[in-house]
């Protein structure tokens, strides 16, 4: 079994990852690193798991289920420290932004003028994360605008239902992080 193990080989190569990690943190962090104590058992739980992982692939060794419950928790403490930094690092990329934050609504969006907001595409799935969810800007209009708005979707990669704002999205195809075409831009303005 040992290497040729398609499992061992997944969990060898995502350990290299974990080790390279730990490498670049251990350079970057030097000496404060002892004062981590999230990351130090972070370390512990890579070079534990490279280790068991070693004893694994030696056909020598017999592996007792004790060994393999070491495994199975070092995996499960690395997945909860793996989320606990996707979670920062969301609140992070979040912080950099201006958002609404009013009548429980989070969105980030902002009052240009009284009558002109400008928003983050509206999002479904795992970008909802990170960008504004469609549902809270559906409700956000709703709530704060009844029927008095248009949303002009200036993003020509991405396209959602207009049904979800009754209708009420006009499509302006332009690239994304580019200017518009002075077209365009005449055609936005007559609106």
């Amino acid at each position: 079994e040992g290497v040729q193990n398609p499992t061992n080989i997944v969990t060898g190569t995502v350990l290299l990852v974990f080790l390279f990690e730990a490498s670049v943190r251990i350079f970057g962090y030097r000496q404060s690193l002892l004062w981590r104590w999230l990351d130090l058992v972070d370390l512990l739980l890579v070079f534990t798991s490279i280790i068991v992982w070693a004893l694994v692939l030696d056909e020598n060794t017999d592996t007792d289920k004790g060994v393999q419950n070491v495994v199975l928790w070092s995996r499960v403490m690395r997945f909860l420290r793996i989320l606990k930094i996707a979670r920062n690092l969301r609140k992070t990329i979040l912080a950099s932004r201006t958002r609404y934050n009013k009548d429980g609504f989070s969105l980030d969006l902002g009052y240009v003028t009284p009558t002109c907001i400008a928003m983050a595409l509206p999002a479904i799935g795992a970008e909802a994360n990170v960008l504004n969810r469609i549902e809270e800007v559906q409700r956000f209009f709703s709530d704060k605008h009844g029927v008095h708005y248009l949303i002009f979707n200036c993003c020509a990669e991405r396209d959602y239902d207009k049904r979800l704002f009754g209708g009420r999205v006009e499509s302006l195809s332009i690239d994304n992080h580019n200017p518009p075409m002075l077209d365009q831009l005449i055609s936005f303005l007559e609106h």
